[in-house]
């Protein structure tokens, strides 16, 4: 992150240092939402393609047993 941010400050912009407490509740509430989505997009695509959910890496099955709750 730090880095990142050390390439937009020579790009020109501004960083404005801030208590992750200012943004938390929309950070996980993002989370939540990208793991929602994540989770809808994989088991579309596994019922399309007949994709064996046992054979992905442990966070994929994770995400499509999310779904199915």
């Amino acid at each position: 992150m730090e880095a990142a941010g050390r390439v937009l400050e020579r790009l020109g912009h501004r960083l404005v240092p801030m208590d992750f407490g200012t943004v938390e509740a929309a950070a996980r509430a993002s989370g939540r939402i990208f793991a929602g989505i994540a989770a809808v997009n994989l088991a579309e695509r596994a019922a399309r393609t007949r994709l064996d959910l046992s054979q992905p890496e442990a966070l994929t099955r994770s995400i499509a047993r999310a779904e199915r709750r």
